[in-house]
């Protein structure tokens, strides 16, 4: 491992302390990101168990929307050139705020993304509704009529099957108006 890398790692490490012992409060970011075959992807971090949207912390004076930017860069190499993100939903719980956003890719970059960072394991695109082993939350944004992807283009407001799944409160991006 690089020195580089373990600066990341300590980063990293400082911040889930953080976050778990109640500290500061933190915000961080996830991006569900559509190519044209319909598919999502997602990637295994090193320290997860379960397969996961792309994202991680925001730093404390990051605009959520260029947080997740730079975490998908930083994970998937993502193009600065890429499609634009839009922020579509937010859940608050224990001092952190989890931003949600999606894009979608055409083809080209979509073929190009792939695990830049010691901290991404492996990173997958699936079908919606046959996605690997993912946690409670990420299957709700996910739920088939409910979730995201039934509303793909859209505001996500959401319904109720993915309102009684998640743990916390969900206020969708009323007030934002198109992509940052």
């Amino acid at each position: 491992m690089k020195r580089s890398d373990l600066v990341d790692v300590a980063a990293i490490g400082r911040r889930v302390i953080v976050a778990n012992a109640g500290g500061a409060p933190t915000h961080g970011g996830m991006a569900i990101l559509f190519n044209p075959r319909g598919e999502v992807l997602f990637t295994l971090a090193r320290y997860r168990k379960t397969w996961n949207f792309p994202g991680g912390f925001c730093n404390p004076t990051e605009h959520p929307a260029v947080g997740i930017r730079r975490e998908l860069t930083e994970e998937v190499a993502y193009p600065d050139d890429g499609p634009e993100i839009t922020l579509v939903h937010l859940m608050r719980r224990r001092g952190h705020t989890e931003y949600v956003a999606v894009a979608q890719l055409d083809i080209d970059v979509a073929d190009r993304l792939h695990p830049v960072s010691w901290e991404i394991r492996a990173a997958k695109w699936c079908g919606p509704h046959n996605p690997p082993a993912i946690n409670t939350y990420v299957r709700a944004l996910l739920s088939n009529g409910d979730g995201v992807i039934s509303q793909l283009g859209n505001r996500w407001i959401p319904g109720p099957k993915a309102q009684a799944a998640l743990d916390g409160e969900m206020l969708p991006f009323l007030s934002h108006e198109g992509s940052w």
